[in-house]
């Protein structure tokens, strides 16, 4: 999940991003609890329904 987000250019919506996985859509689910708990670490961020990698450098 931080791979795909690292990699991507722009913020990305959970839907799009469980493309990514094996399973696709049916994954948004899952996608959408690791990407609420990333955030809770602060490791990644939400903004209007899309996320990105916090940048730790």
């Amino acid at each position: 999940m931080r791979n795909v987000l690292a990699q991507a250019e722009r913020p990305v919506a959970a839907e799009d991003l469980a493309r990514a996985f094996k399973g696709g859509k049916k994954r948004k689910e899952r996608v959408t609890e690791l990407l609420e708990s990333l955030s809770l670490l602060g490791q990644v961020r939400e903004d209007a329904g899309r996320y990105f990698l916090v940048d730790r450098g």
